[in-house]
């Protein structure tokens, strides 16, 4: 092994060491309040943020020694696609959360008819 695939290795290898690595998914929990799904929903987003490049692989040294540059081309077109049918998905959540404020007021309408007039 070259002398510089060895340092790409360790390099590598450091990314990915277990102390920085989170594997965990996130999760976004239910509860009795509203409010602890809505922290545990952005909980999710941070985790997701937290997890930056690390977890996805790509390095920015990473498209450096290629005997054809076409083959990094070709991987990084790969890459790409994946990770723009991610970003679409995110975008669809992202798009479905600037409207629950209306969800909420439905819902609370709903059942605050129910319950009937307030009392207090």
């Amino acid at each position: 092994m070259s002398k510089y695939k060895k340092m790409m290795s360790q390099w590598r290898d450091w990314r990915l060491d277990e102390e920085f690595e989170l594997t965990e998914a996130v999760k976004v929990q239910a509860g009795s309040d509203p409010l602890k799904v809505q922290d545990s929903l952005l909980d999710a987003f941070k985790g997701i943020v937290a997890k930056g490049t690390i977890n996805w692989g790509y390095s920015e040294s990473d498209q450096y020694g290629w005997n054809d540059f076409n083959n990094f081309r070709n991987m990084t077109e790969e890459y790409n696609q994946v990770m723009l049918k991610i970003g679409k998905q995110v975008e669809g959540i992202s798009k479905q959360l600037e409207d629950m404020w209306k969800t909420y007021n439905k819902a609370n309408k709903k059942w605050r008819k129910k319950d009937g007039p307030r009392t207090n």
